[in-house]
């Protein structure tokens, strides 16, 4: 990247709150060949005209007009509430490009884009765009994948052809390796039903986006696995941040997008496993990324979800409680993802909403889970939820986990 563009996302990355509004359709200060280009493409999307969407890039250029040709493609199977191109810079420091004739300039462009009926809010991809004026009008040579300040820069749609099926909150998007798009709609929508049922009336990500491939490499590369992909290997959802009009990213999440490695779960495990990551990725939007919610919590909570009783994740607390291991308290948040011990930390953190769920419901369970990721303390919200403080709580799970049935 360049020095201009390093500037800039400095300055973004550095800004202390984003504008209210979070696409600006607006005049901005400034507005050029470049953004009138940019525009011309946004049109482009959102009309479904492939020939002007492909109109501003080089034509000598076959292998940038076939991976743009496959992301219109992959973009038009989408619905989008908002979707724009724009320049990286936001208008209160942006420049006017200095378009010389046949110079080479590299602009950063964003494409902006709330998906309709799956976010709670907008987000962004992020590209370093080279142009060559030509006669007065910049002609696109050249476009890099670039993060800008999100957490990853392999969006799917930008890197292979997708088949994009629906059903209920759920979409799916499949490579050619992936199989039936529908068929996985359709089985991950009966999970994500069986999900919203138990959430309620909860904050909640409207839909979820997921995105689907056989190839374990290529589906490891896709968005940020987190520690988490060290037990979650066929499946888990990475949280996606919120950005506004000018690329500022904050610590709001507006859902989370689930990645999935088809023909690697076995067959009795499927059900649970969609149960599993839908519970991530409905609640993201109660979370934060500063602070990030305690792990024992969300892998809890989400294992609760999947099965209360699973036999193998419980078995690991009931061979630590009979070997002595188990010392009352609840997991580490440093070393929770830790090999030696992650199994048995994620059947700890199940104990305690299946603890929860036994003694006062199910609902509390999900509340006492909701007050935990929106950012309060075990204390408040056992406290508001339970009516009984922290201490008093752990040591009755503590009390319950030691007398587990066998």
């Amino acid at each position: 990247m360049t020095a201009r563009l390093l500037c800039a996302a400095a300055m973004l990355l550095a800004a202390a709150c984003a504008a209210p509004s979070l696409f600006h359709s607006g005049p901005t200060l400034v507005h050029g060949p470049v953004d009138d280009m940019l525009d011309r493409r946004t049109q482009a999307l959102r009309t479904g005209d492939e020939t002007r969407f492909l109109a501003d890039l080089d034509p000598k250029q076959p292998d940038l007009l076939q991976r743009e040709r496959m992301l219109f493609a992959n973009l038009r199977q989408f619905q989008f509430s908002e979707i724009r191109l724009h320049q990286f810079f936001p208008p209160d420091i942006a420049k006017p490009i200095d378009l010389q004739n046949g110079k080479a300039v590299e602009v950063g462009v964003l494409l902006s884009y709330r998906l309709a009926g799956i976010d709670t809010g907008g987000t962004q991809d992020g590209f370093d765009y080279t142009i060559v004026p030509r006669n007065g009008r910049p002609v696109v040579t050249k476009i890099d994948i670039n993060a800008l300040g999100s957490d990853s820069n392999n969006v799917p749609w930008e890197l292979v052809p997708l088949r994009v099926a629906r059903s209920g909150n759920v979409s799916v998007a499949a490579d050619d390796t992936a199989g039936d798009p529908a068929a996985l709609a359709g089985a991950i929508g009966a999970a994500d039903q069986q999900v919203r049922r138990l959430w309620g009336s909860r904050p909640a990500a409207p839909g979820t986006l997921v995105f689907a491939s056989a190839d374990p490499t290529r589906t490891r590369s896709w968005f940020f696995a987190g520690l988490a992909a060290t037990i979650e290997t066929s499946a888990f959802v990475s949280r996606v941040r919120a950005a506004d009009e000018h690329g500022i990213i904050s610590g709001d999440v507006i859902g989370g997008r689930m990645i999935l490695t088809t023909g690697r779960i076995p067959a009795d495990q499927i059900p649970g496993t969609y149960r599993h990551e839908l519970a991530h990725a409905i609640s993201a939007p109660l979370s934060m990324f500063k602070p990030e919610p305690p792990p024992w919590a969300t892998e809890g909570y989400a294992s609760w979800v999947e099965d209360p009783n699973n036999k193998v994740r419980l078995d690991y607390v009931r061979n630590a409680v009979k070997q002595g291991t188990f010392t009352g308290r609840l997991p580490d948040n440093a070393t929770f993802y830790e090999l030696a011990r992650i199994h048995l930390d994620y059947g700890l953190g199940l104990t305690v909403f299946r603890f929860i769920a036994g003694k006062w419901g199910a609902e509390r369970a999900s509340d006492v889970y909701a007050d935990v990721l929106s950012g309060k303390s075990l204390d408040a919200a056992t406290t508001r939820v339970l009516a009984i403080d922290q201490a008093t709580f752990l040591q009755q799970w503590a009390a319950y986990v030691r007398q587990l049935p066998a």
